[in-house]
């Protein structure tokens, strides 16, 4: 799959346009999936990588493991006690963290 992503391109408006980056997102529930996407992933390309789902869990379990030679970003979690699992996650880590607003009058 890395060669065809490291191989696509279009042009869009005279533009040619490249895959800069991977999202990885656990859709299953199952954190060994994120965790075997992402080693399997990163000896293979050198394009940032993020990891993407609502459970501070998932991303823990997909940041398991020896260090890869990146720091994927993380995406999830909203305010409220989900968002400070994933803040206190992301810090630990020592990577960014990319978080939603799920709506103005979120407590938390």
């Amino acid at each position: 799959m890395t060669a065809k992503v490291d191989s696509y391109a279009v042009a869009y408006v005279g533009l040619d346009l490249k895959v800069d980056g991977l999202a990885v997102e656990a859709v299953s529930g199952q954190s060994f999936c994120l965790r075997r996407r992402r080693q399997s992933e990163s000896g293979k390309q050198q394009k940032p990588l993020i990891l993407v789902s609502q459970d501070a869990a998932i991303i823990a379990a997909g940041l398991a493991g020896p260090a890869l030679g990146e720091r994927p970003l993380i995406c999830g979690g909203r305010c409220g006690p989900t968002g400070k699992r994933m803040a206190d996650l992301a810090k630990k880590q020592s990577t960014a963290l990319a978080s939603r607003r799920q709506h103005p009058g979120c407590a938390g």
